[in-house]
């Protein structure tokens, strides 16, 4: 038998039945296995974002490495810009294994820091193609290795005598 509970409002004119029963220990169970599964989602987000966050900052030093090593070619007289000598035959790891047929040698290290990476390795080419005696085309590339993945940057310009 329910009875009836008034109260100051006069609830018991619309018929409301109060009770003194909670949640069950299998109801909150529920909610916390649904919540958990809404972190575990919003935290793979999270890491997706940092990830590509980090590979965004690689790839925008990347482009400032290559524009700044462009400049030191531009800067140069014209008949000493040439193509980079072996000086220690770098080659990254993860870029030496490559079906494009651009695996190396990058012949200079340039050292980077970021966040908690110290001396983050960017091995860099610069190859120059003579067009004719007073036009040369000079290219560099930039090769990184960011968790055994190979990522790359090449600028073109040309330069006249």
């Amino acid at each position: 038998m329910t009875r009836l509970i008034s109260s100051a409002r006069g609830d018991e004119m619309f018929g409301h039945v109060k009770t003194a029963n909670g949640f069950s220990l299998v109801e909150v169970m529920v909610a916390l296995c649904v919540l958990l599964i809404v972190f575990m989602g919003l935290m793979q987000s999270a890491l997706l974002g940092i990830d590509a966050n980090m590979r965004n900052i690689l790839r925008d030093e990347a482009l400032r490495i290559a524009a700044e090593r462009m400049e030191v070619a531009k800067n140069l007289p014209f008949d000493s810009v040439i193509d980079d000598v072996n000086i220690d035959n770098l080659m990254l790891p993860a870029c030496a294994n490559l079906a494009i047929p651009d695996p190396g040698p990058y012949e200079v290290a340039i050292l980077r820091d970021f966040r908690n990476i110290v001396g983050f390795e960017y091995g860099t080419r610069m190859e120059v193609l003579n067009y004719d005696a007073d036009t040369k085309r000079i290219t560099i590339t930039v090769r990184w290795e960011y968790r055994d993945t190979c990522f790359s940057h090449r600028i073109i310009s040309l330069r006249r005598r």
